[in-house]
């Protein structure tokens, strides 16, 4: 892309947004590409550089703009179709949209693919029970993974009859998955056919899904994109690109009411393990009402 100024807010001009960071962050910074629509008016156009695993989505979600996944490709040549007059990274978007609690809309922005969610569908009414997600790894080195992962030991006190968990893992977790089902052969985790390279299919399977838990992931963001009720399990101690998960609190402001749930590690235990415990509890009661339901 040939330089051009930061976009300031004026009205009327051709933006570039240049996603950044993690699928996580891209998906949660994008609840901020409505507000940069609106502002350039109609007489603007807004054009969205992507991760290319979000493409889809992010087309399908912002009719409005332009949008070409191409994020970390050199040798673009899509720049030269437009009268480029600014850019900005899309996490700056919030320097100019994000004051207050009161300037969140705290409602969905990604639309996932309804022919998706049927594949989804179909796949998930062939399994008994209610249908959980979860995903225990959590970052990279440098962004606490070892703090933000836990293990499918861990995730034991959740497996309970009457549910079948699915593995939302994105990175290789067929040797886990595979060892856990040996030991347990009466709850077994189903991996399922997901396209890894289409992050369209993920948040497709996630919207048919009755419940998510989750370590601090990008599942967590695009959960809350598509108002997907999610447990969240954060650590005690958060790095610096953990920012939105705040000090305090069981909600985001980022995400619907409702959807993204945070139970937070006390200073009193030891890891993740415990609690998953006190998740554990209060998924017992959730079943339990589907029970009587």
């Amino acid at each position: 892309i040939p330089e051009e100024p930061d976009w300031n807010g004026t009205p009327g001009e051709t933006v570039v947004v240049q996603s950044e960071q993690g699928l996580g962050d891209e998906i949660s910074f994008a609840s901020m590409i409505p507000d940069l629509i609106a502002a350039v008016g109609p007489q603007g156009k807004v054009i969205l550089d992507a991760h290319p695993k979000l493409e889809h989505i992010m087309r399908r979600s912002f009719p409005e703009a332009d949008v070409h996944g191409t994020r970390k490709r050199n040798g673009l040549d899509w720049p030269h179709r437009y009268k480029i007059d600014s850019s900005i990274p899309m996490s700056s978007l919030g320097a100019i949209f994000r004051h207050r609690a009161e300037d969140f809309p705290r409602k969905p922005w990604l639309v996932p693919s309804p022919d998706l969610r049927q594949k989804w569908r179909t796949w998930l009414d062939e399994l008994p029970g209610v249908k959980c997600g979860i995903a225990w790894t959590g970052g990279i080195f440098v962004t606490n993974r070892a703090g933000r992962s836990a293990t499918l030991e861990d995730f034991s006190a959740l497996m309970m009859p009457g549910a079948t968990y699915i593995s939302l893992e994105y990175r290789e977790d067929e040797t886990a998955v595979a060892e856990w089902n040996a030991a347990h052969p009466g709850q077994q985790i189903v991996r399922p056919p997901v396209n890894q390279d289409d992050y369209d299919d993920v948040i497709a399977l996630l919207a048919e899904l009755d419940h998510v838990v989750s370590v601090t992931t990008s599942i967590v963001h695009a959960c809350g994109a598509i108002g997907r009720q999610c447990w969240c399990i954060v650590p005690a101690v958060l790095t610096s690109s953990q920012w939105r998960y705040g000090l305090d609190g069981d909600e985001m402001l980022w995400y619907p009411p409702g959807s993204v749930r945070m139970f937070r590690q006390r200073p009193d235990e030891d890891g993740l393990r415990e609690v998953i415990r006190r998740v554990a509890k209060q998924w017992r009661g959730v079943m339990k009402l589907r029970d009587v339901a």
